[in-house]
């Protein structure tokens, strides 16, 4: 019995030492650099005098892009073109700004920013995680995502949809977690083949979430987490037997 307990820790501490490698595009302030040392996960940086390459995103689980909603910051160091061919996984798209109200200790905007990183990174290819972008500043993406947004700034999330349910980024919260952060959301109004309204705000008419890419699956910690518990107690059971 104490070995098969030494197994199950070891194997617990291996699904859970498992961190996707981030890599996080700042285009202006600190917030994104606050929420990340915050939370405690390490990244690779780039900005406008350090662009995105295709080797980066082949090298890297997801890319963080920050924009502070009410500066929008220096985007040239984002390709469309290099996006459009590298970003191959779960795409997550919010104007609520996640970044800020980490750093500035929101539990809610912590569990959603890590469950939306969590969301990116399952699946296969390279995710995209995108915060507090508005309007036309959504033009860094690439055409064929067909973004569109409007400068459209609100304080509530009325409801999660079916799709966003179901990719875990919303996993223990309400909308009313999400509400009433000051300019928590903008209004995206267009999208293209591959994404799916994730929540709504106001009296659902107004999207503001996104997501694409492949079918969501566990990621490797959570995985090996199923795994690990399942194995730990069919061998408690047969030896309680």
């Amino acid at each position: 019995m104490k070995k098969l307990m030494t197994i199950c820790i070891l194997l617990f501490f291996v699904a859970n030492s498992y961190a996707s490698t981030v890599l996080v595009y700042q285009s202006t302030g600190w917030d994104i650099a606050g929420a990340m040392a915050t939370l405690g996960i390490s990244y690779d940086l780039r900005s406008a005098a350090d662009p995105v390459t295709a080797a980066d995103l082949a090298s890297h689980d997801l890319l963080i892009v920050e924009s502070d909603w009410a500066n929008v910051g220096d985007m040239t160091g984002l390709s469309a073109a290099v996006l459009d061919a590298g970003i191959t996984g779960n795409v997550f798209i919010t104007g609520q700004d996640v970044d800020y109200h980490v750093y500035y200790g929101d539990a809610s905007a912590a569990t959603l920013f890590t469950q939306a990183m969590a969301f990116v990174s399952s699946g296969s290819g390279t995710g995209l995680f995108a915060m507090s972008d508005i309007g036309a500043f959504y033009s860094w993406m690439p055409a064929s995502w067909g973004i569109s947004a409007a400068d459209v700034l609100g304080e509530d999330i009325s409801s999660f949809t079916a799709a966003g349910l179901a990719s875990g980024v919303y996993a223990g919260l309400t909308p009313a977690d999400l509400s009433s952060w000051g300019t928590s959301y903008h209004n995206i109004v267009g999208w293209g083949d591959g994404f799916a309204a994730f929540q709504l705000a106001n009296n659902d008419t107004e999207v503001v979430a996104v997501g694409r890419g492949a079918g969501v699956v566990p990621a490797p910690s959570a995985l090996l987490s199923l795994l690990t518990g399942l194995t730990c107690l069919g061998g408690w059971l047969r030896r309680k037997g």
